[in-house]
């Protein structure tokens, strides 16, 4: 896809967030506060660890977080 036909598929008078939505680090924050700390985070799938004793580990902004397969 270009950039021509996706600046086409904008709806008349929508725009995109200002800079400071993807540069600042206090925004960064809240967001991780609201939106990781207080909800569900998809790690995976089933699928991905089929086997007893696989273990995958995933960064949610400073932490890491573990996640093994058991029985």
């Amino acid at each position: 896809m270009t950039f021509r036909k996706t600046a086409e598929t904008l709806k008349p008078g929508a725009h995109t967030l200002g800079r400071e939505y993807y540069t600042s680090s206090d925004i960064l924050q809240k967001e991780y506060e609201n939106l990781f700390l207080n909800n569900w985070i998809c790690a995976g799938r089933s699928l991905d660890l089929a086997e007893n004793g696989q273990y995958k580990v995933i960064n949610i902004d400073t932490e890491s977080v573990i996640i093994l397969r058991d029985k």
